[in-house]
């Protein structure tokens, strides 16, 4: 999605010219679901990503990472999915000047949540990256919070049943 400060974000597809035409008070978010190696190859091809990049992208490690590099930084962070198993999964950030994308396996709630409350039309476009991927942890945190709630519920509901049997 393009965000545009004059309150027109539009979907974009994503190609080679892309980058350089995005214009002051625009940004661009990418956000890639369950990539395989070919659609690596193409974002890494448009943004001018390292190849470390993209290995580290390829082959999740499960925890956190920060990296440096000379036109972007690029974290990865780990969610908690809130469901039946509680699983962790990896999303991987790429900042750059005026664009974020977002990489994952699978749906990540905190991110389709965070996209549903921005809406078609905001003044996004006067973020720069950074404050965008604050923005973005921001509400990461926030959903933690509360999967971190609900699972406490979960282990009352489990101790009450548990002290139930006993009786």
């Amino acid at each position: 999605r393009l965000f545009d400060a004059n309150r027109h974000d539009r979907e974009v597809e994503l190609d080679k010219r892309l980058p350089k035409a995005i214009a002051d008070e625009q940004l661009l978010w990418a956000d890639v679901a369950d990539p395989d190696e070919k659609e690596l190859g193409q974002i890494a091809d448009v943004f001018g990503l390292d190849r470390q990049t993209v290995r580290n992208i390829a082959q999740p490690i499960g925890r956190p990472r920060l990296e440096h590099f000379e036109r972007y930084l690029h974290v990865n962070i780990v969610t908690v999915e809130n469901g039946s198993d509680w699983r962790p999964r990896e999303l991987d950030l790429v900042v750059g000047e005026n664009h974020v994308i977002t990489v994952h396996r699978g749906s990540v709630a905190f991110l389709d949540d965070f996209a549903e409350r921005i809406g078609e039309n905001s003044d996004f476009g006067r973020l720069d990256a950074p404050s965008f991927v604050a923005s973005l942890l921001d509400w990461h945190v926030g959903s933690y919070f509360r999967i971190v709630e609900e699972l406490g519920r979960d282990v009352d509901d489990l101790d009450t049943q548990a002290l139930e049997a006993h009786d």
